[in-house]
């Protein structure tokens, strides 16, 4: 079975017109949880954080295969996650719906996140990783500016905040607010690899949006690519090693 790595997404949205789709069944975790206390516009609540996983069933595009699997990261809690939907291929500038497009700012920095965590500073695999994460998609998502200081994101304010990180916290939570605020500075002040596509995948039924990333080999991995595996080698080197 291929694997595709990815990253869950926002909320729900129309259909874009003439997209391609595919369907995806979750299936479980793929790093171990977490269950965190965050809050959301003034909503406070216990979510349970780590790596999804999702069977491919069926897809009009070329990218995702029946069969293969993906690993996806929440980036919305506004909206159900389902445990078989359709999603629309598209650009990630335009999730999540129905609360508006994200915005290529926004975008921008989600894509500065994964390229500095791709180059084998995070381990989607390993739980706090997974769990800082999480966290640091909600914070981009719901707060960042570029026009405010530090890009506007601060975990302990704002329309985001993770209680659960409050404070000085130690154990487990130490090691994932440490990773989150690297996350979040490099968020706003790291550099896109341009090789790294961050793209949306909009629920066609109201459910939860998704966002995945695929990495465009250089021409000497082409061989690795056509295992699934490029986005690993890449990109991980030096953390494998």
């Amino acid at each position: 079975m291929r694997t595709k790595i990815v990253a869950l997404a926002l909320t729900a949205g129309a259909s874009a017109a003439m997209a391609d789709q595919v369907q995806l069944k979750r299936d479980g975790y793929a790093s171990g949880t977490r269950n965190v206390e965050v809050t959301i516009e003034g909503n406070t609540g216990v979510y349970v954080l780590g790596q999804f996983n999702f069977d491919v069933l069926s897809s009009t595009s070329s990218e995702f295969v029946a069969g293969s699997t993906l690993r996806t990261f929440c980036v919305d809690v506004r909206e159900t996650l389902k445990g078989t939907d359709i999603y629309n291929v598209s650009p990630l500038e335009i999730a999540p719906e129905p609360g508006g497009p994200m915005g290529i700012d926004r975008a921008n920095a989600l894509r500065k996140m994964y390229t500095w965590a791709l180059d084998g500073n995070v381990d989607f695999g390993a739980r706090e990783d997974a769990v800082a994460f999480q966290l640091a998609i909600w914070e981009v998502v719901n707060d960042f500016n570029s026009g405010a200081l530090n890009g506007g994101l601060d975990v302990d304010a704002g329309d985001f905040v993770a209680d659960e990180l409050a404070g000085s916290p130690t154990g487990w939570r130490a090691g994932v607010r440490s990773t989150l605020l690297d996350l979040l500075a490099q968020a706003n002040t790291g550099s896109i690899d341009s090789r790294i596509q961050v793209g949306a995948l909009i629920s066609d039924t109201g459910g939860q949006d998704q966002i995945y990333f695929t990495v465009i080999p250089l021409p000497s991995s082409a061989g690795l690519a056509a295992a699934g595996l490029i986005g690993l080698a890449a990109f991980r080197r030096r953390r494998i090693g």
